[in-house]
């Protein structure tokens, strides 16, 4: 008897040879997207051996994305496109958390209770339009391709406590023991007087790096005495210039470039278009849905917070001047809207009481505008 033929593997795999020539070519499309520098990825993709991957990938973006976009499916231009599809091959977790930020923003610019009149009256009152505001949301995080290699930066699993223990045992570990108390004195003392900074802030990345994964990061030009917050805050300026390739001039590129961290307070003259606009209250909008969904999402050195602790944050960070006060305490009305208090109530423990009761604290403050009710 003959022997039974033995067919390749491409004929015996459950997938189609076509669906995974697809996968295949979409991997690669991913690798070229982790090189960490958005010309390099450009160049990489117009090289012959490429041809036709990103417009691939572009094509199944759309088609994936079209109807969570919504209306932004209709205003999108061919290089946000392009923006959006080279990010979401780099990581899908931070593509899809500006399409939620987007969706945040739209969603209260477009409610019929104060939130959306107020917003409405200040996009009107600086020259804008709902759009602009909403598309500054979907391209902020752009500048996050350069946060490579990820499991060290973009990805970073470390928690407060195991920065704190990587930074403490570093110091015994190469100072003496007087020095070592006193730099480790002098961090605590920072974390405890700047309640807006978590030891990732002002951890150098070193310390929690091998000697491999820290000569890796060298080569690849990333300074490692840094700390990672240090690193990551980078990625709004590299936004704006990646953004100012497609849209040079553009409202949205101071509300980009601001997104993170800065006083308000110091941002009121801030403008858009060369001094014509102000931008105080719509970065606040840009700022509300990026924090809020950052915190009451699962993060990869986090669970989800629950809706009083996200909200209460949210209070804390207004009350240092990185939201507007007006539009803090009529989105979390809105967003308590439709909630079932009461209900989760029943349910929370001691630690979410004290955050429901710092809620209800603030929204008993009065705001300082005026409404102009709809004709």
């Amino acid at each position: 008897m003959p022997h039974e033929f033995i067919r390749p593997l491409e004929i015996i795999s459950h997938e189609p040879k076509d669906e995974r020539k697809e996968a295949s070519r979409e991997a690669v499309a991913r690798g070229v997207c982790q090189l960490g520098n958005y010309e390099a990825i450009l160049h990489a993709f117009s090289q012959e051996e490429h041809a036709g991957l990103l417009e691939e990938a572009i094509e199944r973006t759309k088609k994936q994305n079209g109807k969570t976009l919504g209306e932004a499916s209709r205003l999108l231009m061919d290089g946000d496109w392009e923006m959006l599809t080279i990010l979401e091959l780099f990581d899908h977790e931070t593509f899809e958390h500006c399409l939620r930020t987007y969706q945040i923003a739209h969603q209260k610019i477009k409610s019929s209770g104060p939130v959306g009149e107020y917003l409405r009256q200040e996009i009107e009152k600086e020259g804008l339009v709902p759009w602009d505001i909403e598309h500054a949301c979907l391209l902020h995080d752009m500048g996050k391709i350069i946060l490579t290699p990820k499991p060290s930066i973009l990805n970073n699993y470390l928690t407060d406590a195991h920065w704190r223990t990587c930074f403490t045992q570093f110091c015994h570990n190469t100072l003496s023991p007087v020095v070592a108390q006193e730099k480790i004195a002098a961090y605590d003392a920072t974390l405890a007087n700047q309640s807006h900074l978590r030891p990732k802030d002002i951890t150098p990345l070193a310390v929690a790096l091998s000697p491999q994964e820290d000569d890796l990061l060298k080569v690849r030009g990333i300074d490692t005495t840094q700390s990672l917050g240090t690193l990551i805050a980078k990625h709004q300026d590299v936004s704006v210039e990646i953004a100012a390739r497609y849209f040079p001039g553009s409202p949205i590129l101071p509300l980009i470039g601001n997104h993170h961290e800065k006083d308000l307070s110091l941002a009121e003259d801030l403008s858009v278009s060369q001094g014509a606009v102000r931008v105080s209250a719509l970065l606040a909008t840009l700022r509300l849905a990026d924090v809020f969904d950052a915190l009451h999402s699962d993060r990869p050195y986090k669970k989800a917070f629950p809706i009083f602790r996200s909200l209460a944050i949210l209070i804390e960070e207004t009350n240092h001047g990185l939201m507007n006060h007006d539009l803090a305490l009529l989105w979390i009305n809105d967003e308590l809207e439709s909630f079932d208090i009461d209900t989760y109530l029943q349910k929370i423990g001691r630690e979410e009481s004290a955050n429901y009761e710092n809620v209800m604290n603030f929204l008993d403050r009065p705001a300082t505008f005026p409404i102009k009710k709809a004709a």
